[in-house]
């Protein structure tokens, strides 16, 4: 069936389109004439057969329908029935001139508008527009009734989804009506009978006086009859709701004064929204409160639309962000307020950071400074975000402001230790990593990247079990499990590692867990040192048992050393002073008595180097450091160096004739050459050659010369070079260890190096040795230079240096046989001599005797007191006395200092006459204080 269609707008004012049931054309043409006249322009289609009407309702819209009562094969009621069928609200006008009133009543029985006699078409044109008006009024009462429909349906589901119930009460009758809603809401059941009094059951106590009392009000005839209320409803079942009620009560007049007949009114359960409310407002209080007691301050915006940086857009500022922005209450709530405090030269980044934001919703978290009205410059971060409407533009922006500047100062104070931690943890001497709990590398450091052979970049990520054995692999995982199940605060083990190489490592491993604060381990921080020395060590030590006792023995014989030293110095300087005496007697230099005389002094000169060796290894040794010219040294000292090797070795020196002069004992110095000569010597067994070379050499900055970084400075270099055995890595990195030796048991002290090393390092000087296996060894010295000019000494020596004098000497010695060799010497030489056997006989002449003493010599060790402590003594009484120290061990724990700090200075035991007179004469003279050292 065709759809229902409505004559357009316009039909109705001017224009009409029909279908014409016709067979007469001249007929159609008629009724259509009266149309036109009739001031309308009408469209009209004739047909006469049912199929004909049928095909053209269903083509095109037509406002009616003009059917004839009878064609010859068709008629007015088939019409009807077509028009039903095809559309059925057309109007049908019934156009004829051969039918009567009954034919008329028919028709519009059986559906036709009107009936019209073709010889009455006057009533054409008003039944037309009748049976149109007739037409609209039923469809827009038919929209209506639709519409209405529609929204009572709406009305329904909208009461249903949102719960509402409805509830009806008659008063006259006194029945009340639950809808199945109301009673969802209230819990009852449908079998439950609906009253007031139950409903007033329902009340929560703490609520139904006030509901009465409302209802009461209601109903009051003088009242407008509308009940608000929310309260609370206990169910049956025990359960509390919230709901709310409106109703409106209506009233009636009676016997002239009204009362209320009926009541409709709506419940709704409100439970979910009072829980929200309570929720929110719990929600608000708490955020008043973080906002109150929080460090941060809150601020909140609404800026102009159309320019979001406009300065006078209204702006919230809690409490705490003023208290932070350094300004009072009455500070003005505006967006300029809060931008003229930002440090100038943060204010262009900030407002990059809020247009990223606004432009491309960016996120708005940033830090800058601002400069408080006072002056006062504090660290902030400001973090916010913008609401945006659907056209894109900005609603609001809300946000929070910290201070931050202690934060800043503690990052800034953490980076620094991070990077102090960063350069320990780099140049830490032992091997250092940190490692994940999956047990990779993170971080290593240098040390480990040495010990292990790898880089950095090398050890960084790799598994700790791929560094070890397998068989290792139960223990090392144990040892990270204890750690994380807190049995353990640490570990220290000892384990096997690969090197990069192939070969093992040796190491120690010390590992500890890095927790969190909440007790969460983090990661393990692990160091690492390489004992693989160690371990040989260990495993070599019974093969070198003998080689340990003989160096206890020695070490045993330095410890004696310092102890005899005294008297055996004493010893020797008697021996020596009185056969240099006789030998100055002798009237036949080349005799036997005089030889004799000579033998016992060589004698008493070797055992005074002994003596020296001994003090050196002691550490308790007498150091003159002088200025020399080091070639000259070695050329008066190559002699004795060539009796120390054997025929089958050629000593060579090379010397360079620019080599400056050096400051440094002349005879450790000697010790030293005679040192490197013998291992020079012990390891070339199949003969060699030795060189001994000299070098000028100038350090710019930091330089590197053989091994050696030098500051800058000139310097004088000696080397000592042989074609020996040569040593190997690992003999080479011991060789300067004391007690160390590689010649068999009995042939080697172990001390050799090490006293060389000793006294290079006391000497402020430099050492490097050069050596491979089978191509020998290079030891090369380098001491700094020094300026001062020897050419007065060297000139004194040469030509002699005047051994007589007149002056008073206070001469303070306990052993007897020296006090009467030098008193002695010094008075042969012309010098008036007080001597004293003692500190407290010395001290009773200097202030008994009340002729000017112009010198003081004295021993250091001596019973009961001295000789530096008399010095000081002395020189209370007598300031401008001068004093010469004697000793071969001074035993005195910082004698140098204090003999230094008196003006002395000290001539060792044991000595010639000719040497203690050269001394004195150079004391009295006032020469220069020679730096004498002690160690």
């Amino acid at each position: 069936m065709a759809a229902t269609r409505q004559p357009p707008a316009e039909s109705r004012r001017n224009s009409w389109r029909y279908v014409h049931v016709e067979d007469n054309e001249s007929e159609a043409l008629l009724v259509e004439h009266a149309i036109r006249n009739a001031g309308y322009q009408p469209i009209m289609r004739r047909v006469e057969t049912a199929g004909e009407l049928s095909i053209v309702l269903r083509q095109d819209e037509w406002d009616f329908i003009l059917a004839d009562w009878r064609l010859p094969s068709f008629s007015a009621l088939e019409a009807l029935r077509v028009a039903t069928h095809e559309a059925k609200e057309l109007p049908v006008i019934i156009v004829s001139g051969t039918v009567g009133e009954e034919v008329a009543v028919e028709a519009v029985k059986a559906g036709a508008h009107d009936y019209v006699m073709k010889d009455r078409l006057v009533r054409l044109v008003p039944s037309i527009e009748q049976a149109l008006r007739e037409l609209a009024e039923r469809q827009e009462h038919l929209r209506t009734r639709k519409r209405l429909e529609q929204s009572e349906e709406e009305l329904r589901q909208a009461v249903t989804v949102a719960g509402i119930g409805i509830f009806r009460h008659k008063q006259l009758t006194n029945s009340l009506y639950w809808s199945p809603a109301v009673r969802a809401i209230l819990g009852v059941g449908d079998d439950e009978l609906a009253t007031v009094a139950r409903y007033i059951d329902l009340i929560h106590p703490e609520d139904r006086v006030r509901v009465q009392a409302e209802m009461a009000q209601a109903s009051e005839v003088t009242g407008s009859g509308l009940f608000h209320s929310m309260h609370r409803i206990v169910r049956p079942d025990g359960t509390l709701r919230w709901i709310q009620v409106h109703s409106q009560t209506l009233f009636d007049g009676y016997e002239g004064g009204r009362r209320p007949y009926r009541t409709i009114g709506a419940i709704v359960d409100i439970t979910k929204l009072k829980r929200t409310e309570v929720a929110l407002q719990e929600i608000v209080t708490r955020f008043d409160l973080a906002v109150r007691g929080s460090r941060d301050g809150i601020w909140d915006i609404a800026p102009d639309p159309h320019d979001p940086f406009k300065g006078d857009s209204p702006i919230y500022f809690s409490p705490r962000m003023k208290e932070i922005m350094g300004v009072d209450r009455s500070y003005p709530d505006i967006l300029r307020t809060w931008t003229d405090l930002v440090h100038p030269d943060d204010r262009e980044s900030m407002f990059d950071a809020l247009k990223r934001h606004f432009v491309e919703r960016a996120p708005y978290d940033i830090e800058y400074r601002i400069v408080r009205p006072n002056g006062e410059c504090r660290w902030i971060a400001v973090r916010g975000s913008a609401q945006w409407s659907e056209n894109g533009q900005i609603n609001r922006m809300s946000g929070s402001f910290s201070d931050i500047t202690e934060r800043r100062q503690t990052e800034e104070g953490l980076h620094e230790a991070s990077q102090r931690f960063a350069v320990a943890f780099n140049e830490a001497p032992i091997g250092m990593a940190i490692v994940s709990q999956e047990y990779r590398l993170v971080r290593v450091n240098k040390a480990l990247c040495g010990i292990l052979g790898y880089s950095e970049e090398e050890l960084v990520g790799q598994s700790v079990f791929s560094l070890s054995p397998q068989d290792d692999l139960e223990k090392n995982v144990r040892m990270f499990q204890d750690l994380v199940a807190g049995q353990a605060a640490s570990t220290d083990c000892e384990k096997q590692c690969f090197h990069k190489k192939g070969h093992v490592v040796q190491v120690q491993v010390s590992m500890s867990l890095v927790r969190d604060l909440a007790d969460m381990p983090q990661y393990f921080i692990a160091q690492v040192q390489d004992i693989t020395e160690r371990k040989a060590a260990e495993q070599e030590l019974m093969r070198t048992q003998l080689q340990l006792q003989q160096a206890q023995k020695m070490e045993a014989i330095g410890l004696l050393a310092g102890g005899i030293a005294h008297d055996f110095n004493n010893l020797l300087t008697v021996i020596i002073g009185y056969a240099d005496l006789q030998l100055r007697q002798v009237e036949r230099p080349e005799g036997p008595l005089a030889k004799n005389l000579e033998a016992i002094a060589t004698a008493a000169e070797r055992a005074s180097w002994l003596t020296r060796q001994l003090l050196t290894f002691s550490r308790h040794q007498v150091l003159m450091p002088k200025v020399l010219d080091v070639n000259k040294l070695i050329s008066n000292f190559e002699k004795m160096l060539k009796r120390l090797v054997r025929e089958d070795i050629i000593l060579t020196t090379r010397l360079d004739a620019t080599a400056p002069f050096i400051k440094v004992d002349p005879g450790q110095l000697e010790q030293v050459l005679m040192n490197l000569v013998v291992n020079a010597r012990d390891a070339m067994p199949n003969g060699g050659h030795l060189t001994i070379e000299t070098h000028s050499f100038i350090a710019e900055g930091a330089s590197s010369c053989r091994g050696m970084v030098l500051p800058s400075g000139r310097y004088a270099m000696l080397s000592v070079c042989d074609t020996g055995q040569g040593m190997d890595a690992e003999t080479k990195q011991r060789a300067f260890e004391p007690f160390f030796t590689t010649k068999d048991a009995g042939k080697g002290t172990g001390l050799g190096l090490s006293t060389v090393y000793g006294i290079i390092k006391q000497s402020h000087g430099f050492i490097d040795l050069s050596s491979e296996p089978n191509y020998g060894t290079t030891v090369t010295l380098c001491f700094p230079a020094i300026a001062e000019d020897v050419s007065e000494e060297v000139s004194s020596q040469s030509h002699g240096v005047t051994l007589t004098g007149i002056e008073t000497i206070l001469l303070v010695e306990d052993a007897a046989p020296i006090r009467e060799l030098m008193k002695t010497v010094l008075e042969a030489a012309g010098y008036r001599v007080y001597s004293a056997s003692c500190l407290q006989e010395a001290v009773q002449i200097v202030e008994k005797e009340e002729q000017p003493m112009h010198l003081l010599v004295t021993d250091v060790i001596m019973p009961g007191g001295n000789g530096v402590s008399l010095g000081e003594r002395v020189k209370a009484f007598r300031p401008d006395i001068k004093i010469l120290y004697v000793s071969g061990y001074t035993g005195l724990e910082g004698a140098n200092q204090r003999i230094l700090a008196t003006g002395g200075q000290l001539l060792p035991k044991p000595f010639s006459p000719s040497t203690l007179l050269t001394k004195v004469r150079e004391v009295l003279d006032g020469g220069p204080v020679a730096g004498s050292q002690i160690s």
